[in-house]
């Protein structure tokens, strides 16, 4: 999943943003900087972007999680949000045994 924000405009433009990642709501809080084996969170100060890629369905579970991008100039401050939805893409998956041989104690 990738996230690109559009940049923020501030007058006058040398005064330069800030960026900053937080999970509002979600299983985890913690997805903004996360590299954890399989997975990895990965969020720009500089540009306010994000992206997230993972396959450990056990640690990282299907559910909305929202997003919270607040950009900071001075004393001021904007923010945006996004929603990452993460599937379980097998929710319906069968196991069958194909010609299962017989277990010997």
């Amino acid at each position: 999943m990738e996230f690109k924000l559009k940049p923020y405009v501030v007058e006058p433009p040398v005064c330069v943003f800030t960026y900053s990642c937080k999970v509002t709501t979600g299983d985890r809080i913690d997805l903004c900087a996360i590299a954890d084996g399989d997975t990895h969170g990965v969020f720009d100060p500089i540009t306010g972007d994000y992206s997230f890629y993972s396959i450990d369905m056990a640690n990282y579970k299907a559910g909305q999680y929202t997003f919270e991008i607040t950009g900071t100039v001075g004393s001021k401050s904007a923010s945006a949000t996004f929603v990452m939805t993460l599937v379980d893409p097998c929710p319906t998956t069968a196991l069958t045994i194909n010609n299962p041989a017989p277990f010997i104690d």
